[in-house]
């Protein structure tokens, strides 16, 4: 066969059906993996912190019921100590990940958000200090 040219005599493999345990896994998953919470993005100089929702404030709204607090101020602080505890350059994935963490928790008030947020946080630490000693970073791959 040369180069560039497709295979045209060989079979394809017939699709493989996926067995009902396997339907019912991924049906969970996508029924749970959209909480209904966006995303917050970090402006470029790592400054502001705003919702991915179409509406700012609706989003910005479901992250709070999500963390357990109706105060601005405490929300407003929350994330910052989020985005600063990896120090260093705010990384956008990380918060998201440790906001990730805290709403699995499903905070109900926001004592146990910031317990929950020492979680996420003692957790990228720990493990950025063991990626630091071992020298295995790898990139994760997108879910």
């Amino acid at each position: 066969m040369t180069a560039g040219r497709a295979k045209t005599d060989e079979k394809a493999e017939p699709k493989r059906e996926r067995p009902p345990r396997e339907v019912a896994a991924i049906e969970k998953l996508a029924d749970q993996r959209h909480d209904g919470v966006p995303p917050l993005t970090v402006s470029e100089d790592g400054q502001k912190f705003t919702s991915a929702h179409v509406d700012e404030s609706a989003g910005m709204a479901l992250l709070m019921e999500a963390v357990g607090t109706a105060d601005v101020d405490f929300m407003s602080g929350f994330i910052n100590q989020l985005a600063n505890s990896g120090g260093g350059k705010i990384d956008e994935h990380q918060l998201n990940f440790k906001l990730a963490v805290v709403k699995g928790m499903k905070p109900r008030d926001q004592v146990e958000a910031m317990l929950a947020g020492q979680m996420a946080a003692v957790h990228t630490a720990t493990m950025s200090i063991y990626l630091d000693l071992t020298g295995t970073a790898t990139e994760a791959p997108d879910c």
